[in-house]
């Protein structure tokens, strides 16, 4: 399989508006996968969020938490895409694809993602995460081994860890949060398929971090008797996120129906409604 580089004009960590009414995305999701695949779409979806696809190499891009949406939310949720990057680009190097590795680990600070955090764990009083991301970027730089870059890594989600502590209580904002990181997951996941083959293999990985992320998210939401039920619900209906990814152990991989991606967002999208 031929991967084409990804380019490496930086995507903005932008807010934007809504445009259009709210829509079941289980019912669309397999008209709009093919709108996906088209470069510069822009798509509605529910509560209050608009992703913008960019024909930049594959590069589909997260777009960053949108207007509409909480404080809580967004700082959650630009916590949560933020691990998502590193946890995907160490995979990467787990699998031997160092140069992809940190091309993929230099991304948020170089799209203005990291800034963005940054600025919100001041306004929250809370710690700064930068300096363990950067020694995570030069441990991989440094072609360290894997342990090593764990244990890197492993200070980084700390970090988020204790950062995400300041919304713990907001059980319906952690909620909400868990459905945008879901949705960016199956951008991501759409922006990395070109000619029905994966053309962008940092996209796709990002894409499946961010479900595991979201998977770990339910996970502790059922550990919280207010929220156990929808919360099951949300992990059962990610079970089909399975069916996008082939082998992850693999650095050759089998591009699926970006729509699978779309719907598993639409039907945790509805969950949520019923989480107050």
């Amino acid at each position: 399989m031929s991967l084409t580089p990804r380019l490496t004009q930086p995507r903005r960590w932008r807010s934007l508006a809504v445009a259009g009414a709210s829509v079941s995305l289980a019912m669309a999701a397999p008209a709009m996968a093919d709108m996906v695949r088209s470069p510069s779409i822009t798509l509605a979806m529910p509560n209050a969020n608009l992703w913008k696809v960019q024909d930049q190499g594959g590069e589909a891009g997260e777009a960053g938490v949108v207007q509409g949406s909480s404080p809580g939310v967004t700082y959650l949720a630009e916590l949560t895409l933020l691990e998502g990057h590193y946890v995907a680009a160490v995979d990467l190097y787990r699998k031997g694809q160092t140069a992809l590795a940190l091309e993929l680990a230099r991304h948020p600070e170089q799209e203005g993602m990291l800034a963005a955090v940054v600025e919100s764990l001041a306004a929250k009083g809370a710690k700064d995460v930068s300096p363990a991301t950067v020694v995570l970027v030069k441990t991989l730089a440094a072609g360290a081994s894997i342990e090593d870059v764990q244990v890197a890594l492993s200070a980084v989600q700390l970090g988020i860890e204790s950062a995400m502590a300041a919304e713990k209580d907001d059980l319906p904002v952690r909620f909400h949060a868990m459905v945008a990181v879901l949705q960016a997951a199956a951008e991501e996941y759409a922006g990395s398929i070109t000619d029905g083959k994966v053309a962008d293999l940092m996209a796709y990985h990002e894409a499946n971090a961010f479900v595991g992320l979201a998977r770990r998210q339910a996970g502790f939401l059922m550990g919280e008797p207010a929220t156990m039920n929808p919360a099951a619900r949300a992990l059962d209906a990610m079970t089909a996120a399975d069916e996008a990814f082939s082998d992850m152990s693999l650095v050759e991989v089998e591009a699926r129906d970006p729509a699978i991606l779309l719907s598993v967002a639409a039907r945790v999208e509805l969950i949520a409604s019923s989480v107050r």
